[in-house]
């Protein structure tokens, strides 16, 4: 089922060298976390946790009970102390092994994973240009469609190109660009964690992308600020089509026509 908004599970992986005994494996293993807000000297409170393994029984899997995100960023440290006994024989494990994650905190959890533009084929081969954007947790489209805007840029008063830096785009560059209609691609499912824009622009021309702080996802985490960042429209390929049943001709490296 789906975990508590603000809530996250840990997940780790541990691999011996020998199939192991599992009860073994949880009596010698801890999972910590100091309390939200406490200083460094307080003592680590433990977590609850629940441990399965693969069919071989060399690899364990590790999973926390639900966890509330903090306020402030933690370290949660998986500690599997030295002892545990394999399944058969006498093997038993030598060295204490210590592991430390940084948990995020409510506010910094919500991140743009990847922005970037590209061409895609359409179904019929047709190349289109995209914009691929993902995040770090699932996002319904009407909130995405709410707080993203996309400006084209228009040409850099002083560099005669059409490359900017995000932080070059104010208000009053705003005011010269034209707002772009978001043209959302379909996704599977309402909520999604990636997706893809159509864009119909001139290629090399800076696309500026805003996402509103605020923009809040399904679990209910924020985006903390806005998200300021600027992409270039990608260029199509160069080829040429013959029109019914035949080969493409790419116009860069071997030149080759094929009439099938």
């Amino acid at each position: 089922g789906l975990a508590e908004p603000g809530t996250r599970q840990v997940v780790a992986t541990i691999n011996f060298s020998h199939p192991v005994a599992l009860a073994s494996a949880e009596k010698m293993l801890s999972m910590a976390m100091r309390a939200d807000g406490s200083d460094h000297d307080s003592k680590a409170k433990q977590l609850e946790f629940t441990l399965s393994a693969d069919k071989t029984g060399r690899e364990v899997y590790v999973q926390s009970a639900a966890l509330t995100l903090p306020e402030h960023e933690q370290y949660l440290t998986l500690e599997l102390k030295k002892g545990v006994t394999a399944q058969n024989g006498n093997a038993v494990t030598e060295h204490t092994l210590t592991e430390q994650l940084l948990v995020p905190d409510k506010r910094s959890f919500l991140k743009v994973e990847e922005l970037r533009t590209d061409i895609i084929r359409t179904p019929e081969l047709e190349p289109e240009q995209m914009l691929l954007l993902s995040f770090t947790d699932r996002i319904s489209r009407t909130e995405l469609q709410n707080k993203l805007k996309l400006y084209l840029l228009p040409k850099h008063p002083r560099r005669r190109s059409n490359y900017w830096a995000p932080g070059e785009v104010n208000s009053s560059v705003l005011q010269q660009a034209s707002l772009l209609n978001v043209e959302l691609m379909p996704t599977p499912e309402p909520h999604d964690s990636a997706f893809s824009i159509k864009l119909d622009l001139p290629p090399g021309h800076s696309i500026f992308v805003s996402l509103a702080k605020g923009l809040q996802s399904a679990s209910e985490f924020n985006l903390a600020n806005e998200y300021r960042a600027v992409v270039q429209a990608p260029a199509y390929p160069k080829e040429a089509r013959i029109v019914g049943d035949g080969a493409m001709l790419t116009l860069s490296g071997e030149q080759t026509l094929q009439l099938l």
